[in-house]
Protein backbone atom coordinates (compact mmCIF):
# COMPACT_ATOMS: atom_id res chain seq x y z
CA UNK A 1 0.00 0.00 0.00
CA UNK A 2 1.40 3.45 -0.40
CA UNK A 3 0.97 5.92 2.01
CA UNK A 4 0.92 9.68 2.76
CA UNK A 5 4.29 11.28 3.46
CA UNK A 6 5.17 14.83 4.42
CA UNK A 7 8.17 16.61 2.82
CA UNK A 8 9.43 20.10 2.87
CA UNK A 9 5.38 21.08 3.63
CA UNK A 10 4.33 19.16 0.70
CA UNK A 11 2.25 15.92 0.07
CA UNK A 12 4.73 13.89 -2.05
CA UNK A 13 2.65 10.88 -2.51
CA UNK A 14 -0.81 10.27 -1.58
CA UNK A 15 -2.96 7.09 -0.11
CA UNK A 16 -4.49 4.52 -2.52
CA UNK A 17 -6.36 2.88 0.63
CA UNK A 18 -7.02 -0.86 0.06
CA UNK A 19 -10.61 -0.54 0.38
CA UNK A 20 -11.97 2.31 -1.29
CA UNK A 21 -13.77 3.73 2.04
CA UNK A 22 -10.44 4.32 3.95
CA UNK A 23 -7.71 6.62 3.81
CA UNK A 24 -4.48 5.97 5.28
CA UNK A 25 -4.40 8.10 8.73
CA UNK A 26 -0.59 6.91 10.46
CA UNK A 27 0.61 3.74 12.61
CA UNK A 28 -0.18 3.42 16.40
CA UNK A 29 1.55 1.19 18.91
CA UNK A 30 -0.77 -1.90 18.03
CA UNK A 31 -1.44 -1.52 14.23
CA UNK A 32 -2.75 1.50 11.12
CA UNK A 33 -5.48 3.90 11.54
CA UNK A 34 -7.68 4.87 8.79
CA UNK A 35 -10.77 7.57 8.06
CA UNK A 36 -13.96 6.96 6.28
CA UNK A 37 -14.11 10.40 4.73
CA UNK A 38 -17.41 10.19 3.44
CA UNK A 39 -18.93 9.40 6.56
CA UNK A 40 -17.78 13.01 8.01
CA UNK A 41 -20.99 14.64 9.27
CA UNK A 42 -20.71 18.51 10.92
CA UNK A 43 -24.21 19.08 12.44
CA UNK A 44 -24.49 22.48 14.62
CA UNK A 45 -21.57 22.07 16.94
CA UNK A 46 -20.97 18.46 16.97
CA UNK A 47 -18.88 16.49 13.98
CA UNK A 48 -19.04 12.76 13.21
CA UNK A 49 -16.56 10.86 11.17
CA UNK A 50 -16.02 6.81 11.03
CA UNK A 51 -12.92 5.57 12.41
CA UNK A 52 -10.60 2.13 11.99
CA UNK A 53 -7.72 0.44 12.95
CA UNK A 54 -6.39 -2.87 11.87
CA UNK A 55 -4.15 -5.00 14.27
CA UNK A 56 -0.86 -6.58 13.60
CA UNK A 57 -2.05 -9.66 15.75
CA UNK A 58 -4.95 -10.63 16.72
CA UNK A 59 -6.88 -9.90 19.32
CA UNK A 60 -9.40 -11.33 21.64
CA UNK A 61 -12.73 -10.08 23.16
CA UNK A 62 -13.95 -10.95 26.70
CA UNK A 63 -15.84 -13.81 25.78
CA UNK A 64 -13.28 -15.03 23.71
CA UNK A 65 -13.61 -14.09 20.54
CA UNK A 66 -10.59 -13.16 17.88
CA UNK A 67 -10.69 -10.21 15.56
CA UNK A 68 -8.35 -8.46 13.38
CA UNK A 69 -9.79 -4.88 13.32
CA UNK A 70 -12.14 -2.69 14.85
CA UNK A 71 -14.12 0.41 13.68
CA UNK A 72 -16.27 3.45 15.21
CA UNK A 73 -18.36 6.26 14.74
CA UNK A 74 -16.54 9.57 17.16
CA UNK A 75 -18.48 12.09 17.41
CA UNK A 76 -16.83 15.42 18.88
CA UNK A 77 -18.08 18.51 20.77
CA UNK A 78 -16.17 21.29 18.45
CA UNK A 79 -15.76 24.06 20.73
CA UNK A 80 -15.78 21.95 23.55
CA UNK A 81 -12.88 19.89 22.75
CA UNK A 82 -14.82 16.38 23.84
CA UNK A 83 -15.19 13.11 22.30
CA UNK A 84 -17.31 10.19 22.89
CA UNK A 85 -18.33 7.20 20.83
CA UNK A 86 -21.32 6.69 19.20
CA UNK A 87 -20.88 2.96 17.61
CA UNK A 88 -17.89 0.64 18.08
CA UNK A 89 -17.46 -2.78 15.95
CA UNK A 90 -15.16 -5.68 15.88
CA UNK A 91 -14.16 -7.27 13.01
CA UNK A 92 -12.78 -10.85 11.92
CA UNK A 93 -10.57 -9.59 8.95
CA UNK A 94 -8.43 -6.25 8.17
CA UNK A 95 -10.44 -3.53 6.88
CA UNK A 96 -13.76 -3.93 8.84
CA UNK A 97 -14.28 -6.97 6.57
CA UNK A 98 -15.66 -10.42 8.03
CA UNK A 99 -17.73 -11.40 10.74
CA UNK A 100 -18.40 -8.08 12.69
CA UNK A 101 -19.87 -8.32 16.23
CA UNK A 102 -20.83 -4.85 18.40
CA UNK A 103 -19.13 -3.56 21.14
CA UNK A 104 -21.61 -3.17 24.41
CA UNK A 105 -21.19 0.49 25.67
CA UNK A 106 -22.31 2.96 27.99
CA UNK A 107 -25.29 4.53 26.59
CA UNK A 108 -24.60 7.04 26.25
CA UNK A 109 -20.54 6.94 26.22
CA UNK A 110 -19.03 9.48 28.37
CA UNK A 111 -17.57 12.56 27.11
CA UNK A 112 -13.36 13.15 27.20
CA UNK A 113 -11.17 15.65 26.75
CA UNK A 114 -9.61 15.99 24.10
CA UNK A 115 -6.02 16.48 24.94
CA UNK A 116 -3.58 19.18 22.69
CA UNK A 117 -0.79 17.36 20.55
CA UNK A 118 -2.83 13.86 19.89
CA UNK A 119 -4.11 12.24 16.96
CA UNK A 120 -7.42 12.49 18.40
CA UNK A 121 -7.28 16.52 18.42
CA UNK A 122 -6.33 16.30 14.56
CA UNK A 123 -9.43 13.69 14.23
CA UNK A 124 -11.54 17.03 15.68
CA UNK A 125 -10.12 19.10 13.20
CA UNK A 126 -11.14 17.14 10.45
CA UNK A 127 -14.51 16.10 11.92
CA UNK A 128 -15.41 19.96 12.58
CA UNK A 129 -14.31 21.01 8.99
CA UNK A 130 -17.56 23.23 7.82
CA UNK A 131 -16.74 22.58 4.15
CA UNK A 132 -14.74 19.06 3.49
CA UNK A 133 -12.48 18.97 0.72
CA UNK A 134 -13.88 16.73 -1.56
CA UNK A 135 -17.59 17.66 -0.72
CA UNK A 136 -16.69 21.99 -1.40
CA UNK A 137 -14.12 21.43 -3.94
CA UNK A 138 -12.61 24.75 -4.88
CA UNK A 139 -13.78 25.97 -8.62
CA UNK A 140 -11.55 29.70 -9.36
CA UNK A 141 -8.39 29.66 -7.75
CA UNK A 142 -6.84 32.81 -8.36
CA UNK A 143 -4.75 33.44 -11.01
CA UNK A 144 -1.95 35.34 -9.46
CA UNK A 145 -0.40 32.72 -7.87
CA UNK A 146 2.07 32.96 -4.70
CA UNK A 147 5.52 30.79 -6.08
CA UNK A 148 5.87 29.53 -9.72
CA UNK A 149 8.87 27.55 -10.49
CA UNK A 150 8.84 23.33 -11.20
CA UNK A 151 5.23 23.52 -9.34
CA UNK A 152 2.87 26.53 -8.88
CA UNK A 153 1.32 27.29 -5.65
CA UNK A 154 -1.98 28.68 -5.26
CA UNK A 155 -4.24 29.59 -1.75
CA UNK A 156 -7.77 30.00 -2.17
CA UNK A 157 -8.60 33.07 0.75
CA UNK A 158 -12.59 31.94 -0.28
CA UNK A 159 -12.01 28.48 1.80
CA UNK A 160 -10.37 30.25 4.73
CA UNK A 161 -11.71 29.87 8.29
CA UNK A 162 -10.84 30.80 11.71
CA UNK A 163 -12.83 29.00 15.06
CA UNK A 164 -11.16 30.40 17.74
CA UNK A 165 -7.65 29.01 17.54
CA UNK A 166 -8.10 26.97 14.75
CA UNK A 167 -7.19 28.06 11.41
CA UNK A 168 -7.65 26.29 7.89
CA UNK A 169 -6.08 26.97 4.75
CA UNK A 170 -6.74 25.73 1.52
CA UNK A 171 -4.16 25.60 -1.20
CA UNK A 172 -3.26 23.99 -4.55
CA UNK A 173 0.04 22.81 -5.72
CA UNK A 174 0.00 22.19 -9.66
CA UNK A 175 2.24 20.12 -11.79
CA UNK A 176 3.99 20.60 -14.70
CA UNK A 177 1.96 19.88 -18.38
CA UNK A 178 1.72 16.42 -19.03
CA UNK A 179 4.01 17.05 -21.92
CA UNK A 180 6.79 18.59 -19.96
CA UNK A 181 10.15 16.84 -19.36
CA UNK A 182 10.65 14.61 -17.97
CA UNK A 183 6.91 13.34 -18.59
CA UNK A 184 4.63 13.98 -15.46
CA UNK A 185 1.78 12.18 -17.20
CA UNK A 186 1.59 9.12 -14.75
CA UNK A 187 1.18 11.89 -11.51
CA UNK A 188 -1.95 13.85 -10.46
CA UNK A 189 -1.62 17.07 -12.47
CA UNK A 190 -2.58 19.17 -8.84
CA UNK A 191 -3.02 18.43 -5.29
CA UNK A 192 -5.44 19.61 -3.63
CA UNK A 193 -5.18 19.91 0.25
CA UNK A 194 -6.85 21.31 3.41
CA UNK A 195 -4.70 22.49 6.46
CA UNK A 196 -6.01 22.85 10.33
CA UNK A 197 -3.27 24.56 12.15
CA UNK A 198 -3.58 25.79 16.00
CA UNK A 199 -2.14 29.59 16.16
CA UNK A 200 -1.44 29.67 19.36
CA UNK A 201 1.21 26.54 19.78
CA UNK A 202 1.46 27.08 15.58
CA UNK A 203 1.55 23.44 14.52
CA UNK A 204 -0.71 21.68 12.18
CA UNK A 205 -3.16 19.89 13.27
CA UNK A 206 -4.37 17.56 10.56
CA UNK A 207 -4.52 17.83 6.39
CA UNK A 208 -6.85 16.47 3.80
CA UNK A 209 -4.77 16.11 0.37
CA UNK A 210 -6.78 15.12 -3.22
CA UNK A 211 -4.93 14.29 -6.20
CA UNK A 212 -6.83 15.29 -9.42
CA UNK A 213 -6.08 14.83 -13.04
CA UNK A 214 -6.43 17.62 -14.30
CA UNK A 215 -4.63 21.09 -13.59
CA UNK A 216 -6.43 23.92 -11.69
CA UNK A 217 -7.99 21.33 -9.25
CA UNK A 218 -10.34 20.11 -11.94
CA UNK A 219 -11.37 16.35 -12.03
CA UNK A 220 -12.58 13.56 -10.16
CA UNK A 221 -10.11 13.10 -7.18
CA UNK A 222 -8.13 10.37 -7.81
CA UNK A 223 -5.94 10.07 -4.61
CA UNK A 224 -6.22 11.24 -1.10
CA UNK A 225 -3.82 11.18 1.59
CA UNK A 226 -4.80 12.09 5.80
CA UNK A 227 -2.69 12.94 8.12
CA UNK A 228 -3.75 13.73 11.76
CA UNK A 229 -0.39 13.98 14.05
CA UNK A 230 1.11 17.53 14.96
CA UNK A 231 4.03 18.69 12.82
CA UNK A 232 5.50 22.09 12.65
CA UNK A 233 4.27 24.41 10.19
CA UNK A 234 7.48 24.19 8.29
CA UNK A 235 7.29 20.69 7.56
CA UNK A 236 3.35 21.35 6.37
CA UNK A 237 3.09 24.10 4.56
CA UNK A 238 5.10 25.83 1.51
CA UNK A 239 7.17 28.65 3.16
CA UNK A 240 5.30 31.14 1.21
CA UNK A 241 2.03 29.82 2.58
CA UNK A 242 3.60 29.57 6.11
CA UNK A 243 3.70 33.21 5.80
CA UNK A 244 0.30 33.83 4.87
CA UNK A 245 -0.93 31.20 8.00
CA UNK A 246 1.02 33.23 10.39
CA UNK A 247 -0.26 36.79 9.24
CA UNK A 248 -3.59 35.59 9.12
CA UNK A 249 -2.99 34.45 12.88
CA UNK A 250 -1.74 37.72 13.93
CA UNK A 251 -4.82 39.27 12.03
CA UNK A 252 -7.50 37.97 15.04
Amino acid sequence: MRRGTVSSGLLLCLVMPAHADWSYVGPTAAGEMFVDLASRERQGDLGRVRVMANFDQPRAEQGGAKYRSSSSVQEFDCSGRRLHLLSRQTHDAAFAQGASRVTRMPAPDPWKAVPAGTRAEGMLALACADQPLLDAPTRDWPRQPLVTGSQTLRHDPTHTRRDGDLLSLRWLMQSPPADAHPPASHAAQSTEVETTLSCSRQVALASTGAGRAAREGQGAAVVIAVITSESALADTLPPELEVVARKLCAAQ
